[in-house]
Formats: C-alpha cells, sequence, structure tokens
C-alpha cells in the first residue's frame, strides 16, 4: 500500500548518512632486553658529542682571534722598529756625508752608510707590508670587509700568571675537544650494546580498535571503544648473517672511537705539556733579549761618540 512504502522510505532516509566508523591502530615494543634504552643512550651521546663540537669551534674561532690580535700588535711594534732604524741609518749617512765633505771622512765609509740606508728603508716597506696583511687577517675573522680600518694599539696586552704545577688534568677536563671524543666513544659503546641484543627476541604489541555507530556522538564515548591487544614475539631468525655482520661493524666503530679518544688524549696532553714548558723558556729568552737590549744601547753610544770623535771608523 501506499502508507507502508511510505513507512519504508522513510526508514531509510533516516539511515542515510549515519553510519560512521573509526579505526585506529597502535604498535609498540618492549624494551624487554634494554636494546632501546641503549639507542636512546647514544642518541643522547652524539647531541652531547655535537654540542662540544660547537664549543670546540667557537674556542678555535676565539683563539684565532687573540693570535691574530697578537700577530698585528707584534707587526706594529716590528713596522715602528723599522723606522726607528732606517731613522737611525739615515742620521748616520747625515754625519758620515758631512765627514766626507769636511774632508775627514772616507768615501767608503758613504758609500757603506747609504747602502745601509737603503737596506734599512726596503724592510721598512717589508714591515709595513706584514702589518697590513695582519690586520687584514684579523679583519676577515672578525667578519669585517679587509680594507685596513680597524685600529690595532701599540702596547701587548698583560698576561695572567702561569698554571700551577700539577695542573694539566684540570686543564684537559675544559678541553672540547677532549669531551666530544669521550662522548663518541659513549656514544660507539651504547650502539654496540644495542646491536649485541638485536640477537636476542623481541616482543611487539599491537593494539586496534573499531566501532560503528548510526549516532555521531557515539564516536567520541570511550565506554563504547574496544581494544584488541595481542601480544607478537618476534624471533631473530633467518637473518643470513645480517644482525650478526651489524655486531661486527659496531664494534670495529667502538674501537674506532676508542684510539680517536686515546689520540685526542695524547694530543691534549702534548699541546699543555709543551704549552708549560714553553712558558719556562720563554721567560729565560725574554730576559736574554733584555739584556742583550739594554748592552746593544749602551755599545751603540759608545760607538757613536768614538766616530764622531775620530778614535774608530765607520764600522
Amino acid at each position: 500500500s501506499t502508507q507502508s512504502r511510505s513507512s519504508a522510505a522513510s526508514d531509510v532516509y533516516k539511515r542515510q548518512g549515519n553510519d560512521f566508523g573509526l579505526q585506529a591502530q597502535l604498535n609498540w615494543e618492549l624494551d624487554l632486553w634494554g636494546r632501546l634504552s641503549n639507542q636512546t643512550r647514544a642518541a643522547f651521546f652524539d647531541y652531547r658529542a655535537s654540542e662540544a663540537d660547537l664549543a670546540a669551534a667557537r674556542l678555535s674561532l676565539t683563539a684565532n682571534i687573540a693570535r691574530g690580535w697578537y700577530n698585528a700588535i707584534a707587526a706594529l711594534r716590528q713596522q715602528q722598529l723599522a723606522e726607528e732604524t732606517a731613522a737611525s741609518f739615515a742620521q748616520s749617512l747625515a754625519v758620515i756625508e758631512e765627514r766626507y765633505r769636511s774632508g775627514i771622512g772616507d768615501a767608503l765609509d758613504v758609500s757603506l752608510a747609504r747602502a745601509n740606508t737603503a737596506s734599512a728603508q726596503s724592510r721598512l716597506e717589508a714591515r709595513r707590508i706584514e702589518a697590513d696583511n695582519t690586520v687584514l687577517a684579523l679583519e676577515t675573522l672578525l667578519g669585517k670587509y679587509p680594507q685596513r680600518q680597524l685600529a690595532v694599539s701599540s702596547e701587548l696586552p698583560s698576561l695572567p700568571a702561569s698554571p700551577a704545577a700539577g695542573a694539566p688534568l684540570q686543564l684537559l677536563e675544559r678541553r672540547p675537544d677532549l669531551k666530544a671524543a669521550q662522548l663518541r666513544l659513549l656514544a660507539a659503546t651504547s650502539r654496540n650494546v644495542a646491536t649485541q641484543r638485536n640477537l636476542l627476541p623481541s616482543l611487539s604489541l599491537t593494539g586496534s580498535d573499531g566501532v560503528t555507530t548510526t549516532e555521531f556522538k557515539d564516536l567520541f564515548d570511550l565506554d563504547d571503544l574496544v581494544w584488541r591487544i595481542a601480544a607478537q614475539l618476534t624471533a631473530p631468525i633467518f637473518q643470513g648473517g645480517r644482525l650478526k655482520a651489524q655486531r661486527e661493524q659496531a664494534e670495529a666503530v667502538k674501537e674506532q672511537a676508542l684510539w680517536d679518544y686515546a689520540a685526542t688524549a695524547l694530543q691534549a696532553f702534548q699541546e699543555v705539556e709543551s704549552a708549560l714548558r714553553a712558558e719556562q723558556y720563554l721567560a729565560g729568552q725574554e730576559q736574554a733579549l733584555a739584556t742583550a737590549t739594554r748592552e746593544s744601547n749602551l755599545a751603540e753610544e759608545l760607538a757613536g761618540e768614538r766616530y764622531a770623535s775620530g778614535l774608530t771608523d765607520i764600522t
């Protein structure tokens, strides 16, 4: 009848667009043997090693800039010394030429004095080039365009006192390159343990849920969610030697990291010991040069007086 057909159509209309479905799949693995935790630990050590590398790069840049400042100051001082030397030879040449014009000098002295003056001027130009280049290099390190605009002081900064005896170990503990090598060794060790435990069986858990409802609001009713949890035990069989090869590779990487750490440590010890010993030798060298400078100045004054009095020749 017309009424029954109308009722059926109404039921179909009510059901249209009201069927909703929700499906979800979840997978996770139980860390029975600590394999996953060792992998996590290795990744953490890698991250810390990268931080140490960044610190080492910053320290290297800082050291190069400090060395650049010292080189620029030293080059400027050498230029000033070359200027004083050239002026001294020019002054001596004037005295020798005056004596020669007065008939009490020797032509050989004049030629020798002129040659010395020209050589001093040549060294001065070389010192100026060196001073310019050190400033250009320093400006480049500072990220500036190299155009010789950086003002450099002519005075060397004062140095702190030498480290106390027995300090190399404490100094080494602050070296980021050594810390990075140590962290990479720890990362390789943790990764090696993880690959060894790949040979042990793993337990995986999979979870799935499904729900179909004719009411949209029922999709978010947690009481209606049905969880089906299945435990799956997977054994590492029929791997064709892949896991064994991974274990051997991890062992080789760990051994390489160990030797890298040892080499870095030995290099660090060598640099620290060399710096501490050089500090003592440089102090003695500085004292000897100060004495030589003082005596040379005195000898220059006496020789000038004797030459002006005609008691000795220019040589």
